[in-house]
């Protein structure tokens, strides 16, 4: 069963500082945050329940990605991202990394 919206804003909330906080630890990888979980962090009243971050082009995906399981904050379910300690009766949250977002903006090209 899916709770209501409002439940997850402050989900998301939570994932995006947890996500944040080991980016900058572990790897000191800088995102931009971008879609609805973007809109929940400044204030919305809408939901969403995915993040999707744009990290630089010549980030190794596969090396944040593995970071992030490994400290628990990721796993992966098919191909699916999932936060790690998100639990509950309802859908999970995932992560979509993006290198380039709308077909061509890409982290270095924003101001």
């Amino acid at each position: 069963m899916d709770v209501p919206l409002p439940e997850y804003r402050e989900i998301i909330e939570k994932c995006v500082t947890k996500l944040a906080d080991k980016l900058a630890a572990l790897l000191q990888t800088q995102f931009i945050l971008l879609g609805g979980a973007s809109m929940v962090v400044r204030g919305s009243h809408r939901s969403t329940k995915d993040i999707d971050i744009l990290v630089s082009e010549d980030t190794d995906l596969h090396l944040l990605q593995a970071a992030l399981m490994r400290n628990k904050v990721l796993k992966k379910v098919g191909d699916d991202l999932l936060f790690a300690d998100d639990t509950g009766n309802r859908s999970p949250i995932t992560l979509d990394i993006l290198v380039e977002a709308v077909d061509t903006i890409k982290f270095s090209k924003v101001p």
